[in-house]
């Protein structure tokens, strides 16, 4: 098996299992109900972002098939948390402020999934405004 087989392979089971889609649905879900579960406390959940200001994109897919954490072999779909860029500075006018990865393994069954802020909006509404370390 060549690595275009292996690519074709890999990309069908993606589609088949409706990945992308599942872990875009899986993100929203997993955010509005951390939110409920923390009382609406917004700074704990989404570093402050309203769940309408955040939009969810595909970012990419990864096969691993060797890891020092498991022996199984599995799926990683990234989805990439973004708001929108209104100063025009990043890619397609949407900022990343956190991920979602769904790991999924070759039976087609989620494993593991985790959502990852690294801005808050604190941080870019700050830094929109020119202040620096909240300054």
């Amino acid at each position: 098996m060549g690595l275009k087989d292996i690519k074709k392979t890999l990309s069908d089971f993606s589609t088949q299992l409706d990945l992308v889609d599942q872990a875009k649905k899986s993100c929203a879900k997993i955010i509005l109900d951390s939110i409920a579960k923390d009382n609406g406390n917004l700074e704990k959940t989404t570093g402050g972002f309203e769940p309408s200001e955040l939009i969810y994109e595909f970012n990419n897919q990864a096969f691993i098939f060797n890891s020092y954490l498991t022996d199984i072999p599995f799926v990683r779909t990234e989805i990439g948390i973004y708001i929108r860029d209104t100063a025009n500075v990043w890619v397609r006018r949407l900022e990343p402020v956190g991920k979602y990865v769904l790991e999924t393994n070759l039976d087609g069954e989620n494993i593991d999934d985790w959502v990852d802020f690294d801005k808050t909006k604190k941080e870019v509404m700050g830094r929109d405004s020119g202040e620096v370390n909240g300054r």
